[in-house]
């Protein structure tokens, strides 16, 4: 049983964000078991609102906890409640996040080729929106290259080379040196950008000519 987070605060939106920001802190940390259960009381809290990002962004926090802790069925279905609340026009770049959170689904079952459909979704979206998502971008680029790559997909290295670019240019936005490497390095998926970028690099460098 978790104990009284919140106190006094009295707004649901402040007790929503208290909640999420634990929920994020801890899933970072790698305690999935106690992000999934900050996640679960701030998805019980979003349904008091009628705010659909705030709503949104409780169910990809529950999809990546979820999904982390190989409860995949589960996962899909949080994942696919964002498909819910913006299936609206113009919306794709706000789903582009739970898409891509059902193709590492698909791809963990061996599901190539549906994870390969989400991921052709996920890639108009960046097209137009490289920022694309609700909570983590480079998530999203991470798992465009994993299953590209996992297919054989010409654009695997590209993707992944726009998306190091973009997780510099953040970088770059941290002057505090300790803050941009903790940026860097301590976030499961920048770091395994990074270093996927890394060996695709070296790779190139040692093909022949």
């Amino acid at each position: 049983q978790l104990p009284d987070l919140i106190g006094g605060i009295g707004a649901p939106e402040a007790e929503w964000a208290e909640l999420s920001a634990r929920a994020v802190h801890a899933y970072y940390a790698g305690d999935t078991e106690q992000a999934l259960e900050y996640a679960e009381q701030a998805r019980r809290n979003a349904h008091e609102q009628s705010d659909r990002f705030t709503q949104a962004e409780t169910a990809i926090l529950l999809g990546h906890a979820l999904a982390r802790l190989n409860r995949l069925a589960e996962a899909m279905a949080a994942y696919g409640h964002v498909l819910t609340l913006f299936d609206l026009p113009g919306a794709t770049h706000l789903v582009a996040e739970a898409w891509a959170g059902l193709a590492s689904v698909a791809l963990v079952q061996s599901q190539l080729a549906q994870a390969q459909a989400y991921i052709e979704d996920v890639l108009q979206a960046l097209a137009a929106h490289p920022h694309a998502g609700l909570d983590e971008p480079f998530f999203i680029y991470l798992t465009c290259y994993r299953v590209l790559k996992a297919n054989g997909d010409p654009r695997a290295a590209t993707v992944l080379q726009a998306g190091q670019r973009l997780l510099h240019e953040y970088a770059d936005r941290i002057t505090d040196e300790a803050l941009r490497r903790s940026f860097l390095e301590n976030v499961a998926a920048h770091h395994e950008l990074m270093s996927a970028a890394a060996k695709v690099i070296t790779l190139g460098a040692s093909a022949p000519a």
